[in-house]
């Protein structure tokens, strides 16, 4: 039965990619360490990263920690729990399960970036004033929300995104960087990653150029 239901969900999968679509269901769980590894072939500014599973050789304070697969959401019995980047602020006693580590970039400002079908729309985010937001911006300050801008990327940045993004074979995608005084380092692209709020704060009007594509 469950070699079954593989051809089924293969044979729908496959049906609806001769749709109209935004990304493939087939490939849109994208591996973020092969996606720094082509990003750093084509020429993109990478900060140094490298798996770990003691601190005994690592620098507090320099170095941050996030998922290798997407944003877990962690549920308890009365609230949720997200994963947030996070800083090294201690050495370990022991050992742990293999974690991620990159290194920390002071940053000017972030810049989370809309790719689709070779168009891109970008949004600066000035993240780094607030002690709550500056390691993750997700931690939304809603007292005093940090200040959202349109932003135009350099134009060999954008030439280097959808080189990124034809080499991975997807035609959408949220697209993080950093920039650190002139330079802009590349992060991570999410394929089912959330564009609402730079649509909302930029009035890039994205919603209507989804639908317009489909």
């Amino acid at each position: 039965m469950n070699e079954h239901q593989h051809w089924l969900e293969n044979y729908v999968r496959n049906y609806l990619e001769n749709k109209s679509h935004i990304n493939k269901e087939t490939n849109y769980h994208v591996n973020k360490l092969t996606i720094l590894n082509t990003a750093k072939d084509i020429g993109f500014d990478v900060p140094e990263y490298f798996l770990a599973e003691t601190t005994d050789d690592i620098d507090v304070d320099k170095y941050i920690i996030k998922p290798i697969a997407g944003n877990g959401i962690l549920k308890f019995e009365e609230y949720y729990g997200v994963m947030y980047t996070s800083m090294v602020k201690n050495k370990e006693k022991e050992d742990f399960y293999i974690t991620f580590f990159q290194e920390n970039i002071e940053k000017d400002f972030e810049i989370r970036s809309f790719y689709l079908n070779g168009r891109i729309w970008s949004m600066a985010i000035f993240s780094q004033n607030d002690n709550q937001t500056k390691i993750d911006y997700r931690k939304y300050n809603k007292q005093k929300p940090n200040r959202n801008v349109r932003y135009n990327l350099p134009k060999n940045i954008e030439e280097k995104i959808k080189a990124l993004m034809n080499k991975l074979d997807l035609n959408s995608g949220s697209i993080d960087f950093i920039k650190s005084n002139n330079n802009i380092y590349f992060l991570e692209v999410n394929p089912i990653g959330q564009f609402g709020n730079v649509s909302f704060y930029c009035n890039y009007n994205l919603d209507y150029e989804i639908a317009r594509t489909l």
